[in-house]
């Protein structure tokens, strides 16, 4: 929106400045000016109009669209659906049994089996360029989170439109087609398998137009679902409001991890921008974590057994003591913070040190 409105009010300064000048200038003078000015002013304005539209965007987020409840403690994971197995180990695991020629496996995201258990699931995508004309997608892989075993399954069955096929075969490209304005969110497509049949599930955020500034920018919303039929192909839209209804996909996430990120980074604004900038009163800032592919947020399921997106989060510079933890539904977008008391938290890598200079566990 922030370029398009750059664009419009580009041609408007071009075509006024060029009409002052016309009366003392040729035709052919005119158009090269013409040319050289649109370029410079649009550029200029697209820049400009970027980077205020994304700051307007975090100040909206935290002041209008950021709303939770406040709870007392902490929340706990559900004892049954701890997560034992680390993302890289799955990720060997899941390796380690691929069977298929010309094919690799997706980055791995969490998603929910039929009988209720986490697992890390991964797309068996097409490797090489002159693959994606000829195959398509071969199904899905996953591994149980709950246990340390290797206890991996392969489901095998193509699906088109597929993640990592060509043109019209490729689901990105059907759902351009479909519905062009929404953010689809490419590295966060997940696989769910159903009465026998496979679903491909694709995050989108729905981004809509705000007036709080004199300019005209767009802040992101959680959209909720686009989902391909492994059998048929036929795409539905699961709106995030009507996950929890939906036959297939009502125990899986809705939310894409990206808003939940951008929308608890947005809360440095709250007090101001020059408080975010400057002072950095009440900033917080979200937690590095150690491990490599370890980022936040974390998917986990509580004790409530709702599917919850965690954010913890320190404040802003040196300090690293975890004072505020953000909690969104992963399925309906809705928000809870619980705000530590001082010197109650360690932070993570704290935490991780005194873990690894333990006796118990240094070994």
């Amino acid at each position: 929106m922030e370029v398009l409105f750059a664009l419009v009010l580009a041609f408007g300064i071009t075509f006024g400045f060029v009409k002052l000048l016309q009366g003392d200038s040729s035709s052919n003078s005119s158009g090269e000016l013409g040319i050289m000015t649109f370029g410079i002013v649009f550029g200029i304005l697209a820049v400009s109009f970027l980077i205020m539209g994304g700051v307007a965007s975090q100040i909206t987020v935290a002041n209008e669209h950021m709303n939770f409840d406040e709870v007392d403690e902490m929340k706990q994971t559900a004892s049954d659906d701890v997560r034992l197995l680390p993302m890289k180990v799955g990720d060997t695991y899941a390796q380690n049994r691929l069977q298929f020629e010309r094919h690799k496996l997706s980055q791995g995201d969490i998603t929910i089996n039929e009988d209720g258990s986490m697992a890390w699931t991964y797309n068996i995508v097409l490797e090489g360029l002159a693959n994606r004309w000829a195959i398509h997608q071969a199904g899905a892989v996953t591994v149980d989170m709950t246990q340390t075993d290797a206890n991996v399954k392969t489901t095998e069955q193509e699906i088109v439109p597929g993640v990592g096929d060509f043109m019209g075969d490729n689901v990105y490209f059907e759902l351009r087609k479909n519905n062009y304005w929404v953010d689809y969110k490419k590295d966060e497509s997940y696989v769910v398998n159903r009465n026998d049949n496979l679903y491909l599930a694709v995050p989108y955020v729905e981004h809509k137009p705000e007036t709080r500034f004199p300019f005209p920018f767009t802040t992101p919303h959680e959209g909720g679902l686009a989902l391909v039929n492994g059998e048929t192909g036929e795409i539905e839209y699961v709106a995030v409001e009507d996950v929890q209804d939906h036959d297939i996909v009502q125990d899986q996430r809705a939310v894409s991890y990206d808003i939940t990120k951008y929308y608890v980074d947005s809360m440095k604004y709250k007090n101001g921008i020059i408080n975010a900038w400057f002072f950095k009163e009440g900033v917080p800032e979200v937690a590095d974590s150690p491990g490599d592919g370890n980022e936040q947020p974390y998917l986990v399921r509580t004790e409530d057994r709702n599917l919850t997106l965690l954010v913890a989060a320190e404040p802003a510079g040196d300090a690293s003591g975890i004072y505020q933890t953000y909690y969104q539904n992963a399925q309906t977008g809705e928000w809870e913070r619980h705000s530590a008391d001082r010197g109650g938290c360690y932070g993570w890598t704290s935490t991780f040190h005194r873990l690894r200079s333990s006796p118990s566990t240094n070994s």
